[in-house]
């Protein structure tokens, strides 16, 4: 149905901010897009996650992707978030080829920098993967294009040899999403909600307008309290959008997440609502 010229749909009127960042190599494992540039009308790009870790890791068929906009603001492209999910295990020394599709017949691609999300498990940590590419309407750069190599991560040892890692990365911690003691605001949910009314400059543009409603934003609390990686997961309106963005940077720190007695990093989603009096 997605892809039939029977049918047409559209998502938000704005696509929602995403400044998330994944990482691009780790530990012996590396993902890349296959060619560096694709047209803009392409109907999907590809992806080759590669794994020299000397040991297995699981992944899944869920992926996001995110462009930047005219501003320099990254946002979320329009996807088909209905998907079934399948567990594969990718062992050391094998690559998986992976397609994201771009639906260019629903929403007009624009030539600019693109970011292909992909989240994979080692030793049962979650940790998630990102690739840069770029799309473009010159034919003669993405038909010209070269393929991407895993250099300069991952070099061959000599004959006969296994490849070796030459960058080595620590792992993250992973962002859980739930855990033993969540993290709180200082003085609670009731504290929290308090602190949004009171910072809250109602956008000139939408009280014109007569806009109002919620935007829910969730953030990662990491293990010092420290309030990061902001992003817009319901939006309402744009300048709503970046009013509820403003006001997580004034944040304190929150009392950190904990899980078997260590503070973590933990993904926390809360409403900003927008009324007008």
């Amino acid at each position: 149905i997605m892809d039939s010229p029977v049918f047409c749909f559209h998502g938000v009127e704005v696509p929602v901010i995403n400044e998330r960042v994944g990482r691009n190599h780790i530990r012996g494992i590396h993902i890349r897009p296959e060619y560096p540039v694709f047209s803009t009308k392409a109907p999907h790009a590809t992806f080759i996650l590669s794994n020299h870790s000397g040991g297995d890791l699981t992944c899944g068929e869920h992926y996001y992707l995110t462009f930047e906009d005219e501003k320099g603001t990254w946002r979320e492209l329009p996807i088909n978030a209905a998907f079934w999910d399948i567990a594969y295990v990718l062992r050391d020394g094998e690559e998986r080829v992976m397609k994201a599709s771009l639906y260019p017949d629903v929403h007009p691609n624009k030539p600019g920098r693109y970011r292909y999300f992909y989240e994979i498990t080692i030793k049962r940590k979650p940790v998630l993967m990102m690739a840069e590419f770029r799309l473009t309407d010159n034919e003669e750069e993405w038909r010209t294009a070269e393929k991407t190599s895993l250099s300069p991560y991952i070099s061959d040892a000599g004959k006969g040899g296994s490849p070796q890692l030459i960058t080595e990365e620590p792992m993250e911690e992973p962002v859980y999403k739930v855990v033993e003691v969540m993290p709180e605001f200082p003085g609670g949910m009731k504290a929290l909600m308090d602190f949004i009314q009171k910072n809250i400059r109602y956008p000139e543009e939408a009280r014109k307008n007569g806009i109002q409603g919620r935007v829910a934003v969730s953030v990662v609390i990491d293990e010092n309290g420290r309030v990061t990686a902001p992003v817009i997961m319901r939006s309402r309106y744009p300048a709503l959008d970046e009013e509820a963005l403003r006001i997580v940077g004034l944040m304190p720190q929150w009392k950190p997440g904990m899980q078997q007695g260590k503070a973590v990093k933990v993904e926390f989603t809360f409403p900003v609502t927008f009324k007008l009096e």
